[in-house]
């Protein structure tokens, strides 16, 4: 199994993406290749709202919340 295929059973979940410099929180969209989709709302630490695409190449950390 590889990282995508493992974050793709997450679809649907509230998940927290750090990358470098920046903690996004957010509903997992979709899973592509090298690509994922997060659904965030504006907060604190999410400066941004609306859908968000991250590269695999720029996470540092994946964590899928309760």
């Amino acid at each position: 199994m590889n990282f995508q295929q493992a974050l793709q059973q997450y679809i649907g979940r509230t998940i927290e993406v750090l990358t470098v410099g920046s903690l996004l929180t957010g509903t997992l969209l979709r899973v592509g290749e090298g690509f994922l989709v997060l659904r965030t709302s504006s907060n604190y630490y999410n400066p941004v709202e609306g859908d968000v695409t991250v590269f695999f190449t720029n996470i540092e950390f994946v964590r899928v919340l309760p």
